[in-house]
This record gives C-alpha cells, sequence and structure tokens, in this order.
C-alpha cells in the first residue's frame, strides 16, 4: 500500500511537471526542473528529482549535463550507462536540427551573415569544434558538418578530411569554423597554418574557401573581414607564377 502511495505521489508530480512546461513553456522552468522533465521520459519509474539536483549540482549546468561526456555521467549515482547515452545524445540532436533548418535554403551573402550563423551554431560549447559548411555555387547552404571535437583548448583537424567531405559533397565553396571557449578572437599559429594549407587544398579541388571563422566568448574572427585569406591568394599565385 505505502508502495502504491509513493508511486501515485510521483506519478501525480510529473503529470503537474509536464502541464507547467506546457502551460508556463519550458523556457520558464529552471534548469534542474528541465532536466527532472527529460529524466522523467527516460527513466519512467523512478522520481528523478534528486537526480535532477545531482547532476546540475555536479557539473554546474544543463548545458554542461548535455555537453557531458558518457562515462563522466556513468559516475553519477543513479546514471546507468543507458541512461547516460540517452542524456549524451539529447544535445547533438537539438545541434542537428539547427545544423539542417536552413539547408537548401539559406544563401550567405556576407560576412556578417556568415558569423551570425556561425556564431549560433557554436557559442553554446563548452569544448572546441570544428565544423564545415558546405555551399553551392550560388553560395547557398548545402549542409553542415561537425568534423573533429576536442578539449577546452584544442581540437585536431586534418585538411584531407575537410576536403574529402567537401569534395564528396559536391560544394563549391566551403566555410569553416571552429571555437574557442575560453581564449580570445585571435588565431593562433596553428589555425594560420592550418587555414593556408585548406586553402591551397581546396584550390587544387577547385573549390573556393569562403571564410574561416573563429567564435569566442569575446567576439569572433573572420579570415576574410581581416584580408588574410586574400593574402593567402595572392601567395598562392606567387607561388603558382614563380
Amino acid at each position: 500500500m505505502a508502495k502504491e502511495k509513493v508511486k501515485s505521489l510521483h506519478s501525480g508530480h510529473r503529470s503537474r511537471l509536464r502541464q507547467k512546461a506546457i502551460v508556463s513553456g519550458v523556457h520558464n522552468l529552471p534548469e534542474h526542473e528541465v532536466l527532472e522533465l527529460l529524466l522523467s521520459f527516460i527513466i519512467p519509474r523512478k522520481d528523478v528529482n534528486p537526480l535532477a539536483h545531482l547532476l546540475i549540482k555536479q557539473f554546474g549546468s544543463l548545458k554542461k549535463v548535455f555537453d557531458s561526456e558518457v562515462n563522466d555521467l556513468c559516475k553519477i549515482s543513479g546514471i546507468s550507462k543507458t541512461t547516460a547515452e540517452k542524456l549524451a545524445l539529447l544535445w547533438p540532436i537539438f545541434i542537428y536540427s539547427k545544423q539542417n533548418e536552413n539547408r537548401g535554403n539559406f544563401v550567405f551573402k556576407n560576412t556578417e551573415q556568415v558569423l551570425s550563423f556561425v556564431n549560433n551554431l557554436l557559442i553554446d560549447y563548452t569544448t572546441e569544434k570544428f565544423f564545415v559548411l558546405c555551399l553551392n555555387s550560388q553560395n547557398k547552404l548545402i549542409n553542415t558538418h561537425l568534423v573533429s571535437q576536442g578539449t577546452a583548448n584544442t581540437v585536431n583537424v586534418k585538411v584531407d578530411d575537410v576536403v574529402k567531405y567537401a569534395f564528396s559533397h559536391k560544394a563549391a565553396a566551403v566555410i569553416v569554423a571552429h571555437n574557442h571557449p575560453t581564449g580570445k578572437p585571435i588565431p593562433s599559429v596553428p589555425d594560420n597554418v592550418f587555414t593556408k594549407k585548406l586553402y591551397y587544398a581546396l584550390n587544387l579541388c577547385g573549390i573556393k574557401l569562403f571564410d574561416h571563422v573563429i567564435i569566442t566568448p569575446e567576439g569572433n574572427f573572420s579570415y576574410f573581414s581581416d584580408g588574410r585569406l586574400s593574402e593567402i591568394e595572392e601567395q598562392l599565385k606567387t607561388d603558382m607564377t614563380g
């Protein structure tokens, strides 16, 4: 009887939380209730309120919970591997929907549009990610692809991986972008070396490097706006005629 009463209380609480989210909007809920709501679908027969509070306390925020690795989530009492995997998939699924929202419809006309689009894509990440955006000959977005993901201050990317992906998707041009979650909007020496190598490699395939953008909490950087792509283009012309 006691167990049935507890089960009824949990069921009633979940129902009230769902109705609160529907009536007030998820955006008006505190983070622990949003997480509790999600956990109630993943773990349907357990009071997940304490677990939601524990996860927020342990990782610091809802976003950081979603951005955590499966192994780190599994260290939390009450989180099974299956639950951890489901939580870890939520953010990539959301990003996928953002990436594909404007596919085939969005045309990049200027640097401001590029920075706005890429900023929305990257600004919330707490670790470095590297994306490639494939464009057709009219600068219309074909698709967006996460090439590599790294740590808080570094991400490893191979030029060949970007070129192969762009070529396989018949891109006429590409925009590449990565973030500095804890850094400034200033390209590093490796960033400059990579950009030059990528420009040269894409050129061999008849693909234009439209821009390389760096997103940070303190501002953004565009290789195109800064004139560095023009410098690389001039150097390429010199190398080809020299």
